[in-house]
């Protein structure tokens, strides 16, 4: 009797919970929906370049039909970007593309509709949007030379990128023989410049590779984005040099004072403090094969200016306004370029024959033949020196230049059988 009376106090005791048990069933679990695990660029990223991947990878696959430009946006502020939206299955990433390449340094918004649906059925449910701001630098794309053609000691190398040249963006140009000293940039620029080209002022060495490399820079910011190294091949040592004359295409120039006579048909030409005058020699856009060995230019002094050659120092500079022969201003345009002098004019035996030459001079005039930039050349002088001008003496420029290897004949294993 006493083990019944401890049995039916312990099933007293079990009755509650039976009782809970069998009127208070366990919830079901809430699914959750769609959760997004990563992105790119990341969120609240500063000067993200501005041609960085767009996406965002997801907890789980989504249902393509749901991924569309629909449920998918791109924003500045509330405009909406063109883009286009791809839903890669394999790694559960939405991609955005937009049409056209992002503005600089501006903030972007990539959103996500609550209509978003996963494979399970789910909802995203809620709005998701993440935003980075845009760099201030285009990457910078070099134009020549190409690294497969052989090129000139004097070739000039030109890159783009960032639009036409302004003063807020400014280049650094790296060149050397050496590769490592280019890609480490351990040496100092060979210039540092807001212009889209840089021409050596030095020759390189027959037979050299030349490495070279830009790097842009946002003055405003301080950002600096690298460009990778590039390089090209100088012509063989053994490549044989001939010459052309130019021929004078016109002249110009006036003196300071009122009214002054234009010397545009005049039988001198006169450079000195007081005066600006130029003259253009038929080079521009001559021919793209021209790689340059060396240029010199000759001017014949009037009688009275056989003795002061030295004394004016007179000096070829580019100029870098375009002009006409009988409208020169004083002090300009045209206007020389900020960048220095061609080359100084030294009389020989002859002291009525002046000579220009230098190595600046020589790639000046390559870039004028091959690539169609320059508009003439400024004489200046320190005092007055007076040339006879192309009515009376033209004078002469010859141009060095290397006889490029014939092009490869096709191996005869390459011809078409008959």
């Amino acid at each position: 009797m006493r083990r019944l009376g401890v049995l039916a106090l312990a099933t007293l005791a079990l009755l509650p919970l039976a009782c809970a048990s069998k009127h208070s069933p366990t919830p079901p679990a809430v699914q959750m929906g769609p959760l997004v695990q990563e992105v790119s660029p990341p969120a609240r990223s500063p000067r993200t370049i501005y041609d960085t991947e767009i996406w965002a990878r997801f907890d789980r696959p989504l249902v393509a039909k749901t991924v569309d430009s629909t449920t998918v946006f791109l924003k500045v502020d509330t405009r909406r970007i063109p883009m286009d939206v791809v839903y890669e299955g394999i790694t559960r990433r939405i991609r955005v593309i937009p049409r056209t390449l992002l503005d600089l340094s501006r903030t972007y918004t990539v959103e996500f509709s609550p209509r978003i649906q996963a494979q399970d059925g789910t909802l995203l449910g809620n709005t998701y949007f993440w935003q980075f701001t845009t760099n201030g630098l285009r990457r910078i794309r070099y134009d020549y030379p190409a690294p497969s053609k052989l090129e000139g000691p004097f070739s000039s190398v030109a890159w783009s990128g960032n639009g036409p040249p302004v003063t807020g963006i400014q280049y650094d140009v790296y060149a050397s023989t050496d590769v490592n000293a280019v890609t480490n940039r351990s040496i100092l620029p060979v210039a540092h410049t807001p212009f889209l080209s840089f021409s050596p002022r030095h020759p390189w060495p027959l037979g050299a590779t030349v490495y070279w490399a830009v790097d842009g820079l946002n003055v405003a910011t301080g950002e600096v984005l690298q460009g990778p190294v590039a390089q090209y091949q100088v012509l063989p040592e053994s490549t044989p040099v001939d010459s052309f004359t130019v021929n004078t295409q016109d002249y110009g120039g006036v003196q300071n004072t009122r009214n002054a006579p234009q010397q545009c048909t005049s039988a001198t030409l006169t450079a000195g403090s007081i005066y600006n005058s130029g003259i253009r020699w038929s080079i521009s856009g001559t021919r793209d094969t021209l790689r340059l060995a060396g240029v010199r230019a000759e001017l014949w002094l009037t009688v009275n200016s056989a003795t002061v050659t030295e004394a004016a120092q007179p000096a070829l500079w580019s100029a870098q306004n375009t002009w006409l022969a009988c409208n020169f201003i004083f002090p300009g345009p045209p206007y020389p370029n900020i960048g220095g002098g061609l080359a100084f004019g030294h009389a020989d035996a002859d002291p009525l024959h002046v000579v220009f030459r230098s190595d600046t001079l020589t790639s000046f005039v390559e870039q004028m033949a091959r690539r169609n930039v320059g508009q003439g050349f400024l004489l200046r002088a320190l005092s007055t020196i007076a040339f006879s001008s192309p009515a009376v003496k033209p004078p002469l420029m010859t141009v060095y230049y290397y006889r490029l290897p014939a092009a490869p004949v096709a191996s005869p294993r390459f011809a078409r059988r008959r």
